[in-house]
């Protein structure tokens, strides 16, 4: 498995927001009981989302969601950290 290949991250939010943007979470690792690392194909699309989620202008139309997509994607990671 190619490192350069994943994009990890721990946090939730930014997580949740990759979902909702269809990007593609391939696992989740453990670091701890209490501390999981979320991994996803790392592809051009993700890297730009992830450069607007976290320094991206509010208004800028690709940090808006779907606010019904919000709770099915957290079940989705929910899923996935409980299994």
């Amino acid at each position: 498995m190619h490192q350069n290949q994943y994009y990890k991250t721990a946090s939730f939010y930014t997580s949740v927001f990759l979902i909702i943007k269809n990007c593609e979470l391939v696992g989740v690792e453990g670091m701890t009981d209490s501390k999981k690392i979320f991994v996803f194909n790392k592809t051009p699309k993700l890297q730009e989302l992830v450069q607007v989620f976290n320094f991206g202008k509010e208004e800028d139309d690709l940090a808006l969601v779907d606010a019904r997509k919000i709770g099915s994607a957290i079940k989705k990671l929910k899923n996935a950290l409980y299994q």
